[in-house]
C-alpha cells in the first residue's frame, strides 16, 4: 500500500495488501485488526517525521469507526451527495457510482475518496474515473481507472485496495464488526442485523437500502 507524503512520494508496505484482491475467503475481524495494526506499526516512524500532513494517512492506519448510531436515510444520502460533489469538483468522472456503497461502509468510502482526491491534486493533468462500486462476497469492490504516471496509478489502486480491506469484517448496515451471513447471498452483518435479515427481510432491506437512494443514482 502506498501512503503519500506532502511532496507526492509514497511509502510501500509489505505485499499483504497487494495480495488482497481475489482473496476474500473466510474473512475475520481479528485478522483485519491485525493487518491494520501492522500498518500502523510500519507507519509510526514516518508519522513522526511529519507525514501526518497527508489526510489519507489517518484513514489508512486506523479502522474507521462504526457509522453514526441511528443514521437515517436523509443523513446517509447527504453524505453520498457530499462524496459526489467532492469527486466532481476534482474532475473525477463516474462520481455518482459511489452512491451504491452500503450504509455501513460510507466512512470507508469517505476516507478512500479523500485520499484519491489528495493524490490527484499532487499531479497536474492526472485524471480518474470511477468504474464501479459494489459488494461482492461480503466486501466492497471499488473499481477505478486512473490516468497519469505509473506512481499515481499505483497509489490510486492501493487506496482502492485499502477500502476493500477496510470493509472486510465490517457490517454493511452499521459499520460494526460482523461476519459473513449466508442467507441467499453473502453479506457481512453484525449479529443484530443478521437476525433482522432472517426474521424481517422487509425491515432489513429498508436499512440496507435507505429511502431516497434513487435520488443519488
Amino acid at each position: 500500500m502506498s501512503i503519500l507524503s506532502p511532496d507526492g512520494t509514497s511509502y510501500k508496505l509489505t505485499p499483504e495488501l497487494q495480495d488482497r484482491r481475489g482473496q476474500r475467503a473466510d474473512p475475520s475481524w481479528e485478522r483485519i485488526e491485525a493487518e491494520l495494526a501492522s500498518l500502523s506499526a510500519n507507519f509510526e516512524p514516518l508519522l513522526a517525521q511529519g507525514w501526518r500532513h497527508s489526510p489519507f494517512i489517518t484513514g489508512a492506519v486506523t479502522r474507521p469507526d462504526p457509522e453514526p448510531a441511528g443514521q437515517d436515510g436523509e443523513a446517509y444520502h447527504a453524505r453520498l451527495d457530499a462524496l459526489v460533489a467532492a469527486l466532481e469538483a476534482a474532475g473525477v468522472t463516474g462520481a455518482r457510482k459511489v452512491c451504491s456503497v452500503h450504509p455501513g461502509w460510507v466512512s470507508v468510502m469517505e476516507r478512500a475518496v479523500s485520499g484519491m482526491i489528495y493524490r490527484l491534486a499532487l499531479e497536474p493533468g492526472a485524471n480518474l474515473a470511477v468504474q464501479q462500486v459494489k459488494e461482492k462476497f461480503g466486501t466492497l469492490r471499488f473499481y477505478v481507472s486512473p490516468t497519469g504516471s505509473d506512481q499515481l496509478r499505483s497509489d490510486i489502486f492501493d487506496i482502492a485496495t485499502w477500502a476493500e480491506v477496510a470493509t472486510d469484517g465490517r457490517c454493511a448496515v452499521t459499520g460494526e464488526p460482523g461476519g459473513i451471513a449466508m442467507d441467499g447471498w453473502l453479506l457481512t452483518l453484525n449479529h443484530e442485523m443478521e437476525i433482522l435479515r432472517r426474521h424481517d427481510r422487509a425491515a432489513f432491506d429498508k436499512l440496507l437500502h435507505p429511502a431516497g437512494r434513487e435520488a443519488n443514482t
